[in-house]
C-alpha cells in the first residue's frame, strides 16, 4: 500500500493511507484505506482527538483502534467529498449513523480500517466490508452457515482465486449487502436472505438475488451487483452501492 502523508500531526499508528475508486451503482465511489499499527496507536492515544461512545472506551486497546482509524477514515472520505468531518455515532444495533444527507459505511480488518460516503440524493445506501483468506476451519464454517449449496458449486467452480480467498470474497459481499440495505430494512436479516448468483474475477464483480422480501425498494427476485477490489495477495475489500 503506498504511503501518503497525512494531515500534520499525523495519529500515531498510521502507516499508509489511499483512495481506491470503486464502481458502483451509476458510478465510481473512492473508498479510503487506512493501514495501522494498533499497538503503536494504544502507546501513544491517551487524548484521542475522536470521542470513544462508552462501550469502545471500555474495550480493549485493539477494540478502540479500530474504531478510531475507521472513524478517521470515515472523517477523511467525508472530507474528500465536500463535507465538514462530523461524529459518526454508534446505532443499537452498531451501525454507524451518518449525518443527514450522507450515506456511507465503515469495515475494519487485521490492522486495515475504510470508509466510503455518498450523497443520500445520489445512492440509497452503500455497504463495505474488508476480509482475510479463511483457513481451512473457518471455510468450513463459512460453507456450512452462510453458503446454499448452488453458492458452494459455484464459488468452487471458479479457480483463478483460492479456495480460501474465494469463500472470504462471498462472505464479505454478503456483509456488505447487510450493510449497504440496512439502512432501508431497519432489521437484521440474515445471509439466507440474498444468493450469490455470479462470480466474474476478471470483472472484480459478484451478482445477487434476493431471496427473501427485503422492503419495498427490494423485493424478492431483485438482482444487485457487488464489486470487489484485492487489497494484496489474501486481502479482499467488497463495495455495495444501490440506486432506488
Amino acid at each position: 500500500m503506498p504511503h501518503r502523508d497525512w494531515p500534520p500531526p499525523g495519529p500515531p499508528g498510521l502507516l499508509a493511507a489511499r483512495a481506491i475508486p470503486c464502481p458502483v451503482d451509476g458510478g465510481v465511489l473512492p473508498v479510503h484505506v487506512l493501514h495501522f499499527d494498533w499497538e503503536r496507536f494504544a502507546a501513544h492515544s491517551a487524548d484521542s482527538a475522536i470521542a470513544y461512545p462508552p462501550p469502545i472506551a471500555r474495550s480493549v486497546p485493539r477494540r478502540r483502534a479500530e474504531f478510531f482509524f475507521g472513524r478517521l477514515a470515515a472523517a477523511e472520505a467525508m472530507r474528500a467529498a465536500g463535507w465538514a468531518a462530523q461524529p459518526v455515532a454508534i446505532g443499537p444495533q452498531r451501525e454507524p449513523l451518518w449525518p443527514p444527507g450522507v450515506v456511507g459505511a465503515i469495515s475494519h480488518s487485521a490492522g486495515l480500517a475504510a470508509s466510503c460516503v455518498s450523497a443520500a440524493r445520489r445512492l440509497q445506501g452503500v455497504g463495505i466490508d474488508i476480509e482475510q483468506a479463511l483457513s481451512a476451519d473457518a471455510a468450513a464454517e463459512v460453507e456450512d452457515e452462510v453458503l446454499t449449496c448452488a453458492e458452494r458449486q459455484l464459488l468452487r467452480s471458479v479457480d483463478q482465486l483460492p479456495h480460501g480467498l474465494r469463500l472470504a470474497l462471498a462472505f464479505s459481499a454478503k456483509e456488505s449487502i447487510y450493510k449497504g440495505l440496512f439502512g432501508t430494512v431497519g432489521r437484521y436479516f440474515g445471509f439466507e436472505a440474498v444468493a450469490i448468483e455470479a462470480l466474474d474475477v476478471r470483472a472484480a464483480r459478484l451478482c445477487f438475488s434476493v431471496r427473501q422480501p427485503l422492503g419495498q425498494a427490494w423485493p424478492q427476485g431483485r438482482n444487485g451487483t457487488v464489486h470487489f477490489r484485492l487489497l494484496d495477495h489474501d486481502t479482499v475489500l467488497t463495495v455495495f452501492g444501490w440506486q432506488r
